[in-house]
């Protein structure tokens, strides 16, 4: 079996590595607080899509278009 790590001496590659592994633990952290963001505020999302399509339908009707 393999290491479950490699060992650098390279002082460059470190930083490198460091700065990959900051850069991955940032992101998933963007993206976990989005989904969060989201999740809470869901609720007035919701319904702001809802007011919006019911805008659209009543204006097609008043248009007199046809769905399709």
């Amino acid at each position: 079996m393999g290491k479950a790590f490699v060992v650098v001496n390279d002082k460059q590659t470190k930083k490198q590595i460091m700065g990959n592994f900051l850069y991955v633990i940032a992101v998933f952290l963007l993206i976990a607080w989005a989904i969060g963001f989201l999740a809470y505020n869901l609720g007035g999302i919701i319904h702001i899509l809802l007011v919006i399509a019911l805008i659209s339908v009543i204006l097609r009707i008043i248009s007199g278009r046809k769905i399709l």
